[in-house]
């Protein structure tokens, strides 16, 4: 079947350089950015991979019991559509705003596998369902057909194992404080504008949070990098048991938090684990 692996990734330069253009404009923002490279770096070394997922089919239950997250093919023919069949990640973020169970994976074991980036979400560039009007949307007028929305994915995917050195750079051009990615909530913005020039009309921060399309099975295990099982849900524990039993000890419930969604609390849970590993989160 064709798919993202048929076109050639973008070099990491040029992605690096695209976001050098945008932002040298800006005086503060290029001091900022010179100011924010030490965090940057050491916050992108370790930032996970975070799949959000629901009981819909591949049910969580299922995927557990397999132990394996499989490619699956994108709903509708839009922009999304040419994709292929994927394993959709977004990185050190749950942004995916539904779902109660989120898997946590160290990226170094996955990203060599057939991936790839973007620097948002690629469903973003779909329609909006029973309207033309897409999910992201340029902040300045530009031609904006399917055709248009498709070239710019291509023309910012990046392959998986240039993600760190991309998104090192991601993070110093967006935050004073690289950790603010992974502490800003749902409806959220970066402290400067996505240098891909999209925004959502919700404020939607899967606008500007990296998104990771692998198109090859996942497997999860300790050994191939699963981090954690989040659950947002204490009562899921037992039903995780009776999935996959030799997970069990990597299962965490997220915390309690006055006014936080089951997101946000899962993003808590992922700052924590980073905490332990010496991270200012």
């Amino acid at each position: 079947m064709s798919g993202e692996h048929d076109w050639p990734p973008a070099p990491l330069e040029g992605l690096q350089d695209g976001i050098r253009q945008v932002t040298s404009g800006d005086a503060d923002r290029v001091n900022a950015s010179r100011a924010a490279e030490v965090p940057a770096r050491e916050i992108a070394s370790k930032l996970p991979l975070v799949h959000r997922t629901v009981d819909a089919e591949p049910s969580w239950r299922t995927i557990l019991a397999d132990g394996r997250l499989r490619p699956t093919a994108p709903a509708g023919d839009g922009v999304r559509g040419t994709i292929g069949p994927a394993v959709y990640f977004f990185l050190g973020y749950p942004a995916y705003d539904n779902g109660q169970v989120g898997i946590v994976i160290d990226p170094a074991a996955t990203l060599t596998r057939d991936a790839r980036f973007s620097p948002f979400d690629s469903g973003g560039l779909d329609t909006v369902k029973g309207t033309d009007r897409p999910h992201l949307v340029p902040t300045t007028p530009r031609p904006w057909a399917a055709a248009d929305r498709l070239a710019l994915l291509r023309e910012l995917s990046g392959k998986g194992t240039d993600l760190p050195g991309y998104s090192a750079l991601f993070l110093a051009a967006h935050f004073h404080e690289p950790r603010d990615y992974m502490r800003l909530g749902q409806r959220s913005d970066p402290d400067w504008p996505a240098y891909h020039g999209l925004a959502a009309d919700d404020r939607d921060r899967r606008a500007w949070t990296v998104e990771v399309r692998v198109q090859e099975e996942v497997p999860l295990a300790a050994s191939a990098g699963l981090r954690r099982i989040l659950l947002a849900d204490p009562r899921l524990r037992k039903s995780v048991a009776a999935a996959a039993e030799d997970l069990l000890d990597l299962v965490a419930v997220t915390r309690d938090e006055p006014g936080a969604d089951d997101g946000e609390r899962m993003a808590t849970a992922i700052r924590r684990l980073l905490a332990d590993q010496g991270v200012a989160t």
